[in-house]
């Protein structure tokens, strides 16, 4: 009898084993993952990076003023044209370049009015080159058909502040003091200098030139200064999955300049307002170092799931932190183009743990270093289609050290994944008027990688990055090539010009491809129509219908279609 108890205990007991080992299998790989919030929901700050916009012109050139020779009725013979460089001495273009606006003119009878031509064609050429300069006539007999033109330089004579930043105008100075006594003056330089002074969190800043009294094309730099301290948004939207809360809340709190280094920290809180399915707190911190535009970023995010409906019964608790360490330096910084390089280390550790914490499902370790480069260009030329241009580069290198997990860790959250997978990621997005009052823009994405990853690492598609209308992550990829096309128009005003909306229809779709365990591709689509609405001045809304025609899953029915929204507000 005891031997028969034995038994009955023993296959009861594998049974058991069976039936837990089987569900978890099941969940390991997919379950585990959406009991893990995804690179974009632990990285709220940056959800949605926007390049650096291009500014109007912060200067406009010297003008000419008026030429007592315009109609002059008398013919000369121009032989030569010199140039002087008043006070300066020297000349900031070339001569063969200033050869470039009188050479027609050498050599042949014309009015005497081609001298104001000329001085006028060299005033252009500095402007053209960056440089302000001023273009005189000084009083000469060119009888014998030289012809003596005088450009006068401008340069920075002072730079001279009104307004109140409080501690972060230190910061601006550093930058604005870069200008001081700059002779010649460089468009280029200036403008870098300026823009960045204007980036400094809650600053705000508008310049003028005007003449210096110390005279010989000396100019003074007026600034004017106001900060806004503190800057508070919300966002609501309903763009989550059922199994971790539709509804999903963002809530910021930016605290701009209260040190000399030009600082804002940044508090965030997102996730479901109406269950404990998903919460994510990230604290960010960016500051400035030197006078050049080289900044540190820091950011520390920390993450809670319970996943409930079909998931609900497994009981699973996920815990993340996502901490990141970034220094980026401005190599251009001009009103329609922009480049910046930046190198840092992600660090992030995640752990699944199901039946209310009876013993952990996956747990991952990721060390990873990075380079990025992200840019912004709008052609000058192409200005009248609003034409704009934004691009990211990123190389990441996964390493071994540090605490991260090692290859073929049996509780990772992806079989045989690699934490020491290279992965390169591009992204690039094209944008500007068609025809009338319509815009097309294109958004592409690429990863690639020789390597299977584990979770955090691999592209996932949904409502928070290409794939609108499915699920966030529902679907992810060691590989990915996605895009989106969307067609929308030029803000309408409507309710007497104090708001605005904008239709919009788009096309998503994106290539997954899985190497290693479970390897293969996977092809979503997704299209449908919305609008967009600037209610107020701080109040915005997003509203979209949304068909996803393709299984996240490879196989069965596609998701059924969904109306997003999206309710954003500035709170001050």
């Amino acid at each position: 009898m005891k031997v028969l108890l034995d038994v009955r205990r023993a296959v009861l007991g594998a049974s058991i084993v069976t039936c837990l080992a089987t569900a978890l299998l099941t969940a390991t790989s997919a379950d585990a993952q959406i009991a893990l919030p995804s690179r974009r929901e632990l990285d709220p700050a940056n959800a949605a990076p926007i390049a650096a916009a291009p500014r109007g012109d912060l200067f406009k050139g010297v003008e000419a003023g008026p030429c007592a020779f315009r109609d002059s009725p008398i013919r000369v013979t121009l032989k030569a044209v010199d140039f002087q460089g008043g006070a300066s001495g020297g000349l900031a273009v070339s001569e063969q370049a200033l050869a470039s606006t009188y050479a027609e003119y050498i050599g042949r009878e014309a009015p005497l009015s081609v001298v104001c031509e000329i001085r006028d064609r060299v005033a252009s050429l500095y402007l053209r080159r960056g440089v302000l300069a001023n273009v005189v006539i000084p009083e000469q007999r060119i009888a014998d058909g030289r012809l003596t033109l005088t450009v006068v330089e401008a340069r920075i004579g002072s730079v001279n502040y009104s307004g109140d930043a409080g501690p972060a105008q230190k910061q601006v100075v550093r930058f604005l003091n870069q200008l001081r006594g700059m002779a010649p003056f460089d468009l280029d330089i200036a403008q870098r200098y300026l823009l960045l002074a204007s980036d400094v969190p809650g600053v705000r800043i508008q310049s003028a030139l005007k003449p210096s009294p110390q005279g010989d094309g000396a100019l003074d730099l007026e600034v004017a200064i106001s900060r806004d301290a503190v800057d508070g948004s919300v966002v609501a939207q309903n763009y989550g999955s059922k199994t971790v809360g539709r509804d999903l809340t963002l809530a910021r709190l930016d605290l701009n300049g209260f040190t000399p280094l030009g600082e804002r920290t940044s508090i965030l809180g997102y996730g479901t307002l109406s269950s404990d399915e998903q919460r994510v707190i990230q604290v960010a911190e960016r500051l400035y170092i030197g006078a050049d535009g080289l900044t540190a970023d820091m950011s520390g995010a920390w993450g809670w799931t319970k996943p409930g409906d079909v998931l609900k019964p497994l009981d699973l608790e996920g815990d993340s932190f996502a901490g990141s360490i970034r220094l980026t330096y401005p190599l251009t910084r001009h009103r329609n183009r922009n480049l910046n390089i930046g190198v840092g280390l992600d660090w992030i550790d995640q752990k699944v743990e199901f039946g209310g914490g009876m013993a952990t499902l996956t747990e991952d370790h990721l060390r990873v270093f990075f380079l990025r480069l992200d840019g912004h260009y709008a052609p000058a030329s192409l200005a009248s289609h609003s034409v704009a241009m934004t691009g990211v580069f990123e190389v990441r290198q996964g390493s071994n050290g540090l605490g991260a997990s090692r290859y073929g860790d049996l509780s990772a959250s992806r079989l045989l994944g690699k934490p020491k997978a290279t992965v390169v990621r591009t992204e690039g997005e094209i944008g500007g008027r068609l025809a009338g009052p319509v815009i097309g823009k294109l958004n592409v994405v690429w990863q690639h990688t020789d390597d299977p990853l584990l979770s955090y690492e691999e592209y996932g598609v949904g409502n928070l990055t290409i794939g609108r209308g499915y699920d966030p992550s529902s679907a992810s990829g060691d590989r990915a090539l996605a895009a989106s096309l969307e067609f929308s128009t030029v803000p309408l005003p409507f309710n007497g010009g104090r708001a605005a909306w904008r239709p919009y229809a788009f096309y998503d779709l994106a290539e997954l491809t899985n190497l290693g365990v479970g390897a293969g591709k996977l092809d979503l689509t997704s299209a449908g129509v919305g609008v967009r609405a600037q209610l107020t001045s701080r109040v915005a809304l997003d509203l979209t219908w949304a068909k996803p025609f393709d299984s996240p899953f490879g196989t069965g029915d596609a998701p059924s279609s969904r109306v997003l929204v999206s309710l954003s507000a500035a709170l001050f």
